[in-house]
């Protein structure tokens, strides 16, 4: 039977956010301590978690939760000064974008995931965030909040990059710090043998679950089950991470 004792969940969404969620983070941590797990980590689309980890943790026992900061246009996109003063505020990760990304607007459109329940309205006001040149080099402020994620051991996690940013962030900084890539097969959309030589340079891959549940399936980006076993096959155990 499988156990959740000591388990730790890094991409955890709680309400208030931009969509519906299943609880506030009071609520799902205290569902996710009554499991048995050890820690987890909230993320929202438009701000910081810091704070709603922060209150979180004022009742509970034996779990601890922790926040970060996605880099949105909600929050000035790849944004030193943000990242900065969510480490400063103890951030654990700190994501690229997602709604807002250059390639999430290319594959559903911007500020959507496809579907009504899952759409924030009137926020399309300039071109979605890519973070290189013409000749693949990253942006200056994403090297600057790369430097502080390195400097504060936090973990820097891929988001809605495109292949091209994915791959320019690993080849620059797999070696040196954590780099996470984020739910393979839903964004990018690629073949098992690329993510597993991500990882072999060095990056962590996040499986998530929600990517083998069927509205993933109905924005054309699933992930089976198979698809995950043969990836943590091909990545190894040591590169791989289950997360909801």
């Amino acid at each position: 039977m499988l156990s959740l004792d000591g388990a730790i969940d890094v991409h955890i969404h709680s309400a208030p956010e931009v969509f519906g969620r299943i609880g506030d983070a009071v609520e799902i941590a205290k569902r996710c301590e009554a499991a048995g797990m050890r820690g987890v980590v909230f993320k929202a689309h438009n701000e910081a978690t810091m704070t709603r980890a922060y209150f979180a943790n004022q009742q509970l026992q034996n779990l601890q939760t922790f926040g970060g900061l996605v880099l949105n246009d909600f929050v000035g996109g790849i944004n030193p000064t943000a990242a900065k003063v969510a480490l400063d505020l103890g951030a654990k990760i700190i994501w690229g974008p997602t709604m807002h990304s250059r390639h999430h607007e290319e594959t559903f459109g911007r500020g959507t995931y496809g579907i009504k329940r899952q759409t924030v309205e009137g926020t399309i006001y300039k071109p979605g965030i890519t973070v290189v040149d013409e000749q693949g080099r990253l942006s200056k402020d994403l090297v600057d909040i790369l430097d502080m994620v390195r400097e504060r051991d936090a973990i820097f996690a891929t988001a809605h990059f495109s292949p091209q940013e994915i791959e320019a962030v690993v080849d620059g900084y797999a070696q040196q710090m954590k780099i996470l890539v984020n739910h393979p097969f839903f964004l990018p959309r690629m073949p098992t043998e690329w993510f597993v030589k991500l990882a072999e340079k060095g990056a962590y891959l996040e499986v998530c679950a929600n990517i083998c549940q069927p509205m993933a399936f109905y924005q054309g980006s699933g992930m089976t089950v198979r698809q995950a076993a043969d990836l943590i096959h091909g990545a190894g155990t040591s590169q791989c991470l289950i997360a909801t």
